[in-house]
């Protein structure tokens, strides 16, 4: 829209006028305004998105090929605060820890080398909350996590991606191994089937029944009760 306005009146005038194209436009309008005596100008105006069209967030990934021009740790890094942002946006509650933060049912983590810098990334989803007692299946909160999960990692398609399947020690050690092993692919497939993440970038996906224990005891732990994915860049 152009409009010929006097200079001394153009703050006032110039409120108004926008106002009157808030009133019509949707999103947003390039408001051009001539002002006699004065420079012309453009001016970008955004103007507030409509009730019930709120635009999606930008996705926060990566693309192909950024890993070997960042290096690993750095992509890592991004990578890790792209998952963070995702989560939010989703309207997560997060909780921050050390290295990374957790919500209901999952830890998200950097796992560092000697030097301090950050060589993958590490999720853990809660064995008690992701599977009932002794079952592979994926309940209803884990598919909720394990999705956006999957539509992050989607994001980076540099990372490779590695499932391991944890248990505690009860039980017999060939049926926590068979459970750990069917845990593990039940996620790498709803990852492959919600990211879509592609299933070559899977480097591992293994069964460890009990060989791997984040608590030392023989006994009913929930904290060795998990799935771990863990993103690397080969």
């Amino acid at each position: 829209m152009r409009s010929e306005i006097p200079c001394k009146l153009f703050l006032g005038l110039s409120v108004v006028l926008t106002l009157n194209q808030c009133l019509s436009v949707e999103r947003r309008e390039k408001v051009l305004t001539v002002i006699r005596g004065c420079p012309t100008y453009e001016e970008e105006v955004a103007f507030p998105t409509p009730a019930g069209g709120a635009p999606a967030p930008a996705p926060a990934g990566l693309p192909e090929g950024e890993a070997k021009k960042l290096g690993a740790s750095v992509f890592l890094d991004k990578m890790l605060d792209g998952i963070r942002k995702d989560f939010e946006d989703a309207g997560i509650k997060l909780q921050k820890i050390e290295e990374g933060f957790r919500a209901h049912g999952i830890t998200i983590e950097r796992v560092k080398d000697s030097e301090g810098k950050t060589k993958e990334l590490k999720i853990a989803l809660d064995g008690d909350v992701g599977f009932d007692h002794g079952s592979a299946n994926l309940t209803s909160k884990a598919k909720e996590i394990v999705d956006k999960v999957a539509k992050s990692i989607a994001e980076f398609p540099d990372a490779k991606v590695k499932v391991g399947g944890h248990t505690d020690s009860t039980g017999s050690r060939p049926l926590n191994q068979q459970l750990s092993q069917d845990r593990a692919q039940a996620v790498r497939d709803r990852l492959i089937k919600q990211g879509p993440v592609a299933p070559p970038r899977f480097i591992e996906v293994r069964g460890f029944a009990d060989t791997q224990r984040v608590v030392n005891t023989l006994g009913n732990e929930p904290r060795n009760r998990r799935v771990e994915i863990r993103l690397v860049l080969e």
